[in-house]
C-alpha cells in the first residue's frame, strides 16, 4: 500500500476504504482493527508496517499486516497479522502463499532475522460469544499456524489497545516460527525486548504509545524467568 499511496493518494485511499471494508467482516471484533480513517497513517509516516493486499485484478482476495522490527539489542524479527482471505476462496493456499512472499521479501533485506512473530486468538481464553463471532473456527486456525510451523510463547500475553477507545485484547496468545534454532527457548529479558519492539511499532509516528504501557508492565510481572516455545496442543502455564 505504500508503493500504491506513493503513486496515486485518491486510488490508495480508494484501497484503504475496500480493505478495511473487508478486513471488519474477516475480524468483526471492532477491538481487533485499527479505526477507517488511521489506516492511511500507515502509509503517510514513515513506520515499520506495510499492509499487503492480494488481488487479481480489481478484485481483493486477502491482505495482511507485516513489519521487520529491530529490539533494542539490535536483533530483527518479521512480525506479521490480521491476515485473511475472502472465504469465498478459502481453500486455495491464497494465504500461505501471500505470507510467503512478504515473509521472503523480509528475509532478503534482513537474513539474521529471529523469527516470524505473530499473535492469535486462543481457544482456551475465548467466551462463547467470541468463538460465535469468529468468521473461522479458532481450533482450525491453531492447525493453520501449525502446518506453517509456528509455536506458541508459554508466557503471558496482552494485545494493547490500537486506538483510543479501543480496549486491550485479552484471549490472544503471541506466537513464532523460530528462524534460529537457539530461539527455541530465551529468557524473560529476550520475551519482553521483542514485546517492547512489536508495542512500540503501534504507534506509526514512532514514538512510544502510552497505550501499550500498562499490558507491558502487567506481562513483564507475570513472565518467568525462561519463556518456551511450545506446540499449540500444549497447554500454556503462564496465561
Amino acid at each position: 500500500m505504500r508503493e500504491l499511496y506513493a503513486r496515486d493518494q485518491s486510488c490508495a485511499r480508494a484501497w484503504f476504504r475496500r480493505y478495511h471494508a473487508a478486513a471488519s467482516t474477516a475480524f468483526p471484533d471492532p477491538d481487533d482493527l485499527v479505526p477507517l480513517e488511521e489506516y492511511e497513517t500507515y502509509s503517510t509516516h514513515p513506520g515499520p508496517w506495510e499492509i499487503a493486499m492480494l488481488c487479481s485484478g480489481d478484485q481483493l482476495l486477502g491482505g495482511c499486516h507485516w513489519a521487520v522490527l529491530e529490539t533494542a539489542s539490535g536483533r530483527h524479527f518479521y512480525a506479521g497479522g490480521l491476515v485473511w482471505v475472502d472465504r469465498r476462496f478459502r481453500g486455495r493456499g491464497l494465504a500461505a502463499h501471500m505470507i510467503d512472499h512478504v515473509l521472503g521479501a523480509a528475509i532478503a533485506g534482513h537474513p539474521d532475522l529471529l523469527g516470524e512473530l505473530s499473535t492469535v486468538a486462543d481457544p482456551r481464553l475465548m467466551t462463547d460469544e467470541q468463538v460465535q463471532q469468529s468468521t473461522m473456527n479458532p481450533q482450525d486456525r491453531l492447525e493453520y499456524w501449525a502446518h506453517k510451523g509456528l509455536l506458541a510463547f508459554d508466557a503471558p500475553y496482552i494485545e494493547p489497545s490500537l486506538s483510543p477507545g479501543q480496549a486491550d485484547v485479552r484471549h490472544y496468545m503471541a506466537m513464532m516460527r523460530p528462524l534460529q534454532e537457539s530461539f527455541r527457548s530465551i529468557s524473560r529479558a529476550q520475551y519482553l525486548e521483542i514485546l517492547r519492539a512489536y508495542f512500540d511499532s503501534f504507534d506509526p509516528t514512532g514514538g512510544t504509545d502510552s497505550r501499550t504501557l500498562p499490558a507491558y508492565r502487567e506481562i513483564s510481572e507475570r513472565t518467568p524467568p525462561e519463556v518456551r516455545l511450545i506446540p499449540f496442543g500444549t497447554p500454556r502455564a503462564h496465561v
